[in-house]
C-alpha cells in the first residue's frame, strides 16, 4: 500500500509536471493567468471609477468569465483525453503497469495531477468574480450601494438588486471546479478505451459538450422563468450560474419580487452545491467503472499505436 501510494503521488506529480515540460507551455500558462487576472481586475477598477457603465460592465464581465471558463474546460478535455492514449502509443503505459501501482491508484493519480494543473487556470475567472463581488460589498458598506445596483420593476413598485451578486465567485466556484474534474474524468475514460488520441478527444468532446449544453440550456431558460426551482437549476451548470450571478435581473427575473432577491440567492447557492456534489458523484462512478474494466480494456488495446 505504501509503495502504491507513493507511485500514485509520483504519477500525479508527473502528470502535472508534464504539462509544463517546455518553455512555451509554461509561458502560455502564466500568460493566461496574469493576463486574465489583470483584465478582470481592470474591469472592476474601471467600473468603480465610473469609466464603464454598469450594463457595460455586466456584459464585459459575463463574456470574460464565460470565455475563460470555456478555455479551461477545453484544456481539461484535451489534456485528459490524450493522457492515457498517448502513453499507450509511446509504450509508457506498458512500463507503468509493471510496477505495483493498481488501476485505481493509476487513475486517481491521473485525475489528481490534471486537476492540480488546471486549478490555477480555473481560479482566474473565479477570482474575477470574487473581485467584483468584493467591490459590491465594499460599496454597500460605505453607503454607495446605489452605485453598484440596478432597479427592477415589480408588481407593487420597484426593487433594487446588486449589479453582481456579492457571493458570485463562491457560487460559481462551487460548481465550476467539480465540473472541471468531471471533464477530466470523462476525458480519461475515453482516453482509456480509444485506440488513438484523435478518437479519444472527439469522443470526450461529444459527451462533455452534450452534458454542458443540456444542463446549461435548462438552467439558462429556467432561471428567469421558473420560480424557486429556476435558480436551483441555474446553479447546476457553470455557464448558467455565471449568467445568474452577473445578470441577476435577467437571470433570476421570476423570483425578483417585493421581498427582494434573497430567496433566489439562497436557491442559486443550493443549486451550486447540489451540482458540485452531483459532478463529484459522477466522477467517482466513472472511476469505479473504469477500474472494473481496466485490465480487459488494456489487454484488448495492447500494442495499439
Amino acid at each position: 500500500n505504501t509503495i502504491g501510494g507513493l507511485l500514485r503521488q509520483f504519477l500525479a506529480w508527473r502528470e502535472a509536471a508534464a504539462r509544463n515540460s517546455t518553455l512555451g507551455k509554461i509561458a502560455a500558462r502564466w500568460l493566461f493567468i496574469l493576463a486574465g487576472a489583470a483584465w478582470g481586475l481592470g474591469l472592476v477598477v474601471f467600473w468603480r471609477l465610473g469609466d464603464l457603465s454598469t450594463p457595460g460592465f455586466q456584459l464585459a464581465l459575463q463574456a470574460t468569465v464565460w470565455g475563460e471558463l470555456g478555455v479551461v474546460m477545453l484544456i481539461a478535455m484535451n489534456t485528459s483525453a490524450t493522457a492515457i492514449s498517448k502513453e499507450r502509443e509511446d509504450g509508457t503505459l506498458d512500463l507503468l503497469l509493471t510496477t505495483p501501482i493498481t488501476p485505481s491508484a493509476y487513475l486517481w493519480g491521473k485525475l489528481r495531477g490534471l486537476v492540480a494543473y488546471l486549478t490555477p487556470l480555473a481560479l482566474v475567472p473565479i477570482g474575477t468574480l470574487l473581485a467584483a463581488g468584493a467591490a459590491v460589498l465594499l460599496a454597500q458598506a460605505t453607503g454607495a450601494g446605489a452605485d453598484v445596483s440596478v432597479s427592477q420593476a415589480v408588481l407593487n413598485g420597484t426593487v433594487v438588486v446588486p449589479a453582481v451578486l456579492p457571493e458570485a465567485g463562491l457560487v460559481v466556484g462551487l460548481v465550476a471546479l467539480p465540473f472541471m474534474a468531471f471533464c477530466v474524468m470523462v476525458g480519461l475514460q475515453w482516453s482509456l478505451k480509444s485506440k488513438g488520441m484523435i478518437g479519444s478527444v472527439v469522443g470526450a468532446a461529444g459527451v462533455i459538450l452534450a452534458v454542458a449544453g443540456t444542463v446549461g440550456l435548462c438552467g439558462w431558460r429556467a432561471g428567469p422563468d421558473v420560480d424557486v426551482l429556476g435558480p436551483v437549476l441555474s446553479g447546476l451548470s457553470p455557464a448558467s450560474a455565471v449568467q445568474a450571478v452577473v445578470q441577476p435581473v435577467s437571470g433570476l427575473f421570476a423570483v425578483v419580487s417585493d421581498a427582494g432577491l434573497l430567496p433566489a440567492r439562497i436557491a442559486l447557492a443550493i443549486g451550486a452545491v447540489v451540482g458540485g456534489l452531483a459532478y463529484a458523484v459522477i466522477v467517482y462512478t466513472i472511476h469505479a467503472g473504469m477500474v472494473r474494466g481496466f485490465d480487459f480494456t488494456v489487454r484488448k488495446l495492447a500494442g495499439t499505436r
